[in-house]
């Protein structure tokens, strides 16, 4: 089998691509922004002397760690 690629139309939208990418990249910079400092906020939590903060914080975490992301994103 001989197979001849073309790649015309990735660069006749070459633009529209990079475009996408530079939504991927926002996105994913403030995705990560928005995680690191829930986290944060969450371990502090877990680690105050206050035992219903702490319960509540280790509820939170365990339902995110125990149920399928398909579920979460549902």
């Amino acid at each position: 089998m001989d197979y001849h690629l073309n790649f015309f139309f990735v660069l006749r939208d070459f633009d529209k691509f990079l475009d996408g990418l530079v939504v991927t990249l926002k996105l994913t910079i403030l995705a990560n922004a928005m995680g690191l400092s829930l986290g944060f906020g969450v371990a502090l939590l877990l680690m105050s002397p206050v035992r219903v903060v702490r319960w509540t914080a280790t509820a939170f975490v365990e339902f995110f760690r125990c149920t399928p992301a398909l579920i979460q994103i549902v």
